[in-house]
């Protein structure tokens, strides 16, 4: 039994090393419409069941309250998570961030994002990241939910119309403090521009 204070633990994720649960604490709404929420991590003895040092390592701001979707690195050393206006993706600010697990280190992924490069409603429309359980060529692999337009493939910029497409994201295998360790996201080749793909798997 575990004890993260007041709230309610959603969107669990297990280390790949399965010895933490990385996870959020929402403090208002639902398991899938919050406004409100904190990143959290534990440890975990699975021989005695058995949880330990539950803590938090990322808190909310005012102007991105919701912080949650955690996914761990290859390495167990890092967790990308998004920081948002709300849980649901429908019209909500967010973007990817990654923090090391004790939270001392957290990155804004800005290459990922778009940040300085999309503008005006596609700003802030990257969500739900899940990094892929083992690394290549020296990059740790992610794949986000992307309300992005696409050439002329994917056009719609209305945040109430627009398509979910799956993104994939390369992050340096090395991740340095003040260093953003991503780089631009390119669109998942295959998929039905028609279609709303989120939650990507590896």
């Amino acid at each position: 039994k575990m004890n993260p204070g007041s709230g309610f633990p959603v969107h669990p994720a297990w280390s790949s090393d399965g010895k933490k649960i990385a996870f959020a604490v929402r403090s208002n709404g639902n398991w899938l419409d919050f406004t409100s929420s904190t990143l959290w991590i534990t440890d975990v003895d699975m021989s005695a069941k058995t949880f330990a040092n539950t803590k938090q390592i990322v808190a909310a701001d005012a102007s991105r309250p919701t912080v949650t979707f955690p996914t761990f690195s290859p390495d167990s050393s890092w967790i990308a998570f998004e920081r948002s206006t709300q849980a649901r993706s429908r019209e909500a600010q967010s973007d990817i961030w990654l923090t090391s697990t004790d939270g001392a280190t957290v990155i804004a992924l800005d290459k990922a994002n778009g940040t300085g490069t999309l503008a005006g409603a596609e700003a802030s429309s990257t969500y739900e990241p899940t990094l892929m359980p083992v690394a290549a060529g020296g990059y740790f692999w992610m794949i986000v939910v992307g309300e992005r337009t696409y050439g002329n493939t994917l056009t719609d910029t209305n945040p109430k119309t627009r398509h979910k497409q799956l993104w994939v994201v390369a992050i340096d295998a090395a991740p340095q403090a003040g260093k953003d360790p991503s780089h631009p996201a390119f669109w998942l080749p295959g998929q039905d521009p028609n279609n709303q793909n989120m939650r990507g798997e590896w």
